[in-house]
């Protein structure tokens, strides 16, 4: 299903012949798998058996098709919803927009807005749009209050030169076709969000722990890692960890979840809660902590996945990571298909595959051949998995973060649970924070260190230029014929 929307929605935007020809291969691949395992079977005697036996192949392709097309019909009404409006803006225009705040951050000293269920004024005319954002520098409106916005029309601009910060690629992908100037909150009515509002002043609160206990730097490392609050991250010490090729760590991803949520639902069961109480509880708490940091794209596939294994278990079923991923693909592309250019979604998926294709694959083989832990090969199963799309989106590699991921990703863990238990108790009482945070601080000079090391090594970043999409299909093909030879 998952693969029949992204192909709908592809054809749906380039229009190639050769996307369809996937699509017919994924068919042909859908059937002849299921009559080589199941159809040839069949006994000539039992017909009900035989019956079945054609049904769930037939229900197979039926699904593939009917996500298939509708990747093509949900691109196409959302390319039609945008284009209705935007074809009518133009730089510097003064608009009127009326839309509910849905989220907002602290960044640079001003607040960013961001508005959902939006109608824009222009003229005469109001138009429904997509999500806007602007700038505020005080911090007085409520999350799931209806503003009323004046401003000026900014469109967003693509990228000066190769490699440089795309702005219109980024924000389009998040369904913010433009910002508002000089805007001006005119009127503000309806009831707050209590529990959204009460989750961002909580995560501001912790912030102001992590301020009040660390120093800048780690302060700022440990707020985005833990809370996605990026305002206190160092702009250098951010590019370091992105030319040692940690920068993954600071994203709220599926480590954060599995620390955090199978750690507490682990706990729930060790001391005799049921499955339905213990997933309640832990559902419950992962939830809470993907809105309280920001409902980011692999933050959201993240808690997905989550659930899909909490549902599971409560009815006794076995885990499938294809699948929970599946879903959370078909998920985040209904709510919105212009993720499917939006780097973080790409890397994300792309990491998940890794571990599952390739680092399965790895792990297999591993023993006649190899004497490295599994940590290590999954470490390589990630970079083998997203290296391309690296090059792609930010024109570099980083040659020994395949390595330095290996020293890495086993204390993270610690840095994350202490660093949101301190986080927490902090609220209570800073000094026995700042205990809690002595750890964090060795990890985080640890990690500071390790960097540092890496890029100092020789040709420790690879300047490739961004390579052509043929290029990257290229190397996929391969990797899955290589993967598909030892199995």
């Amino acid at each position: 299903m998952a693969s029949g929307l992204i192909l709908g929605i592809l054809f749906m935007r380039y229009q190639k012949w050769y996307l369809a020809a996937v699509a017919a291969g994924i068919l042909f691949g859908i059937v002849w798998n299921l009559w080589h395992n199941t159809i040839r079977n069949c006994s000539e005697k039992d017909s009900m058996a035989n019956a079945r036996a054609w049904m769930y192949p037939a229900f197979r392709v039926g699904c593939f098709l009917a996500f298939f097309l509708a990747g093509i019909f949900h691109f196409a009404e959302n390319e039609a919803f945008r284009q209705n409006y935007m074809s009518k803006l133009q730089d510097g225009m003064q608009v009127t927009v009326q839309g509910k705040l849905c989220s907002k951050q602290l960044k640079n000293g001003q607040y960013s807005y961001y508005l959902d269920h939006c109608y824009l004024s222009i003229g005469q005319e109001i138009l429904p749009c997509n999500q806007i954002l602007f700038y505020q520098t005080s911090d007085d409106d409520s999350i799931g209050q209806t503003l009323i916005v004046t401003g000026t029309v900014e469109l967003w601009k693509s990228a000066s030169n190769d490699g440089n910060f795309d702005a219109k690629a980024f924000y389009e992908s998040k369904k913010i076709d433009f910002q508002l100037k000089e805007a001006i909150v005119k009127n503000v009515y309806g009831a707050e969000d209590g529990f959204g509002e009460k989750i961002y002043r909580l995560r501001r609160k912790i912030s102001g722990v992590y301020e009040s206990c660390m120093s800048t730097s780690d302060a700022g490392v440990l707020s985005t890692m833990t809370l996605g609050e990026k305002n206190l991250l160092d702009a250098e010490v951010k590019q370091m960890y992105q030319k040692a090729g940690i920068s993954h760590v600071l994203a709220i991803s599926g480590l954060h979840i599995s620390v955090i949520g199978m750690g507490l639902y682990k706990l729930l069961r060790k001391i005799k809660c049921s499955f339905l109480t213990s997933g309640v509880i832990a559902g419950t708490v992962i939830g809470g902590y993907g809105m309280m940091s920001g409902l980011g794209t692999s933050t959201i596939r993240a808690v997905l996945m989550f659930f899909v294994l909490l549902f599971g278990q409560w009815i006794g079923r076995s885990y499938d990571t294809l699948s929970a991923l599946g879903l959370s693909a078909i998920v985040i592309l209904f709510d919105n298909p212009y993720l499917l250019w939006y780097a973080g979604f790409l890397l994300s998926f792309a990491a998940v595959l890794g571990i599952v294709a390739v680092g399965q694959t790895l792990i297999k083989i591993k023993k006649p051949f190899f004497t490295f832990s599994e940590n290590f090969l999954v470490s390589f199963a990630i970079q083998l998995a997203t290296v391309p799309l690296t090059a792609y989106f930010f024109y570099e590699v980083p040659v020994w973060s395949m390595l330095i991921n290996f020293f890495v990703l086993p204390i993270i863990g610690v840095l994350l649970f202490l660093g949101l238990l301190g986080g927490f108790v902090g609220l209570l009482s800073v000094r026995a924070a700042g205990i809690l945070f002595v750890p964090c601080h060795w990890i985080l000079v640890f990690y500071e260190k390790v960097c540092r090391l890496s890029v100092s090594l020789p040709g420790a970043v690879w300047i490739t230029g961004q390579p052509d999409w043929q290029k990257l299909l290229l190397f996929y093909l391969i990797l899955g014929a290589v993967l598909f030879a030892t199995k």
